[in-house]
């Protein structure tokens, strides 16, 4: 990869990135217990293939992670920049499940006029009542919501919900639960009746699978 980056740098004569989703996986900590033999091996190529790459002019490499504390400091120490994007706020998980669903069949019994007579059958009114209902149940404060108890030294203790937890890849695992929950739903009908869409009920279990 670093040997065709660097080709590809020098012929073109423009900068080219090498990225590395999830780079936790190859990246683990050294010394933490975590990691094993092979991963320390990992851990210290890379870092002299990342020294080298210094050296190369229009070569960039990108790292991205969700579990920072995992990642070996070598590799974090060798990075020019650092970029932390946190994690959504209630507003912000409203945007990018509206983002996902929006792309997605919405189930058909939400276009009845006798049975959502305030949606007028409008999929941008549809898709705005499902996402509320959603958010509405995610963030609600009850002991359904609670994922686990943390207990401290001073014998205090703190209940994290599971809304604490929320990040666009947990969403995105959501929304694709929640997908599959609607063809599996759908195999069980005829072709003629395909596609139901998708259901707030069906993203609600995916949800509950999710933080299971």
């Amino acid at each position: 990869v670093f040997d065709s980056a660097e080709s590809l740098a020098k012929n073109a004569n423009a900068p080219v990135f090498i990225f590395f989703d999830d780079c936790e996986a190859f990246l683990l900590r050294r010394g933490a217990g975590i990691s094993s033999d092979v991963n320390m091996g990992h851990v210290t190529q890379f870092a002299t293939l990342l020294d080298g790459v210094r050296e190369i002019r229009g070569v960039n490499v990108i790292l991205a992670s969700n579990r920072l504390d995992l990642i070996d400091p070598a590799a974090i120490r060798r990075m020019s920049l650092k970029i932390r994007i946190p994690e959504p706020d209630k507003d912000g998980a409203t945007k990018i499940f509206t983002k996902i669903l929006g792309n997605a069949p919405l189930h058909k019994k939400y276009f009845d006029l006798q049975s959502f007579p305030d949606l007028h059958g409008d999929r941008d009114l549809i898709l705005a009542y499902m996402v509320e209902q959603v958010i509405q149940s995610i963030y609600e404060d009850v002991k359904a919501n609670d994922f686990v108890e943390i207990m401290f030294g001073d014998d205090t203790s703190k209940i994290v919900k599971v809304y604490e937890l929320i990040s666009g890849k947990i969403i995105a695992d959501i929304m694709n639960r929640a997908k599959k929950i609607a063809k599996d739903r759908d195999k069980l009908l005829s072709k003629e009746e395909w596609p139901t869409g998708i259901m707030v009920e069906d993203i609600l279990e995916a949800a509950r699978m999710e933080f299971k």
